[in-house]
């Protein structure tokens, strides 16, 4: 079997139609990278007109990272001047460190903290290849798409498996996830003509 070899970490120009389609970019380029080396990976997503685009990363340590929202524009000048941060994304890549037990597939407070002072949302890249949102809007954590793929060789975890193993309550999907939209069927006109009478013999 062929080694996996990520994708490219998305350019400041290159454009998304979603907030989900950026961060689940950014994340999947980075997060091999992150098991790897044990260090936390994040950076900002950001808005610029009707598109969205991501920012350039920055690699932290085992168990934080400063995904750049301190920086002027909420870290999105790359993007442009005119730009505005939406979210950021960070990965989680230990189960534990210095002896502490970490939980990975979890928002911690200091995560939840920096989407609530900023007033964005928030995305992780767990080890388990969770890929989970932090919605603000409504303080809630979703499985905000497929798995992302967490090694080299083998298949891409399955994100019912894992939730299931990790007795997780999240839903599949943020609210706010664009929808196909619902084709409703036409309504049945009645037919409005009087009973037909057979004729008198």
């Amino acid at each position: 079997m062929a080694t996996y070899v990520p994708p490219p970490f998305p350019e400041p120009t290159q454009p998304f139609d979603t907030a989900e389609d950026a961060a689940r970019a950014a994340l999947q380029a980075l997060l091999i990278r992150s098991i790897g080396n044990r260090n936390e990976f994040g950076g900002m997503i950001c808005k610029l007109n009707t598109k969205f685009y991501v920012a350039p990363y920055f690699i932290g340590e085992r168990n934080s990272v400063d995904p750049g929202h301190r920086l002027v524009n909420k870290g999105c000048m790359p993007v442009g001047a005119e730009a505005v941060a939406v979210a950021y994304f960070h990965t989680h890549p230990n189960l534990e460190s210095a002896e502490m037990t970490m939980k990975p597939d979890v928002f911690s407070d200091e995560d939840i903290g920096v989407a609530n002072g900023v007033e964005i949302d928030a995305y992780i890249g767990s080890v388990s290849g969770l890929f989970l949102k932090f919605e603000r809007a409504t303080q809630k954590t979703y499985i905000a798409g497929k798995c992302l793929r967490n090694a080299d060789e083998g298949p891409v975890p399955n994100w019912k498996r894992v939730k299931q193993e990790l007795d997780l309550k999240y839903e599949f999907l943020s609210p706010s996830a664009p929808v196909k939209p619902v084709v409703k069927p036409k309504p049945r006109v009645p037919d409005r003509r009087g009973p037909t009478m057979a004729p008198l013999r």
